[in-house]
């Protein structure tokens, strides 16, 4: 695996995470903020399992990131919203920890094993 295939994906995953959460708790709205959400919401989290998936093609990788994402964006929001707790700050809450959570694991696993 090249050097940018490994750490390009974990890198683009915490600045999109950092720029998200500045974009939730600051103050006030505005264009720029809403964009930073919603690159967050469209490549975080399937950022987070694509990698965790060990595919050898970056295209396919490239692709499946925001069809992963948006999936486990509504499938996050229709759990809130059966349960009766539905809140914006708890989905970008729960997708923060998955995406964290995905990326600790693609860590891992690239410490135990090596790629295919």
């Amino acid at each position: 695996m090249t050097g940018m295939r490994r750490w390009g994906p974990p890198v683009v995953l915490v600045l999109s995470l950092l720029a998200m959460i500045e974009g939730v708790y600051a103050h006030g709205s505005s264009p720029l903020r809403t964009l930073l959400v919603v690159c967050f919401l469209a490549i975080g989290p399937g950022l987070a399992v694509v990698g965790l998936l060990r595919l050898s093609d970056a295209w396919l990788e490239a692709a499946l990131v925001p069809a992963l994402s948006l999936s486990i964006d509504v499938i996050v929001g229709g759990v809130l919203s059966y349960t009766g707790l539905w809140s914006p700050y708890a989905a970008i809450v729960i997708l923060v920890a998955l995406s964290v959570l995905g990326a600790l694991c693609q860590d891992l696993l690239r410490r135990e094993l090596r790629p295919l």
